[in-house]
């Protein structure tokens, strides 16, 4: 059966030199760090990152991003997705981040979670592009 899911991805980066950290390239190096893995990821997931912000923390310790990603696989009816999904993105997340990015930015996941309103949000911020 095939099943499908969005997931919240909360993340925090600092920088590992020490120099002020810019939350934009904090935000861009997250985004290239995810679509570069979730692309190179051996997984029977099917990847694609929706959109990735920054959150409401910016601190002198860092910032905090915040990705949603949209999974979906085939499998079996009665198993549970959102277990298995949640899973398998931490493990190709984990392995993602584990080193620094080459702009010297530290990336640490903080949980991943469900999204049910996904759709409704990505169709409000359409609507508020376009007007």
């Amino acid at each position: 059966m095939h099943k499908a899911i969005y997931l919240n991805v909360h993340t925090h980066v600092h920088s590992t030199k020490n120099r002020p950290l810019d939350s934009q390239l904090a935000m861009n190096e997250v985004d290239r760090l995810i679509r570069e893995g979730a692309h190179n990821a051996n997984t029977r997931l099917s990847l694609a990152v929706k959109r990735v912000r920054l959150e409401n923390r910016v601190d002198d310790d860092g910032v905090d991003v915040g990705i949603l990603i949209y999974l979906e696989a085939e499998q079996e009816a009665a198993s549970n997705f959102t277990n298995f999904a949640t899973r398998e993105l931490e493990k190709i997340l984990t392995d993602i981040i584990k080193q620094p990015t080459s702009s010297g930015l530290a990336v640490t996941l903080h949980k991943i979670e469900e999204n049910t309103n996904a759709v409704d949000e990505l169709s409000d911020e359409t609507e508020t592009f376009e007007n």
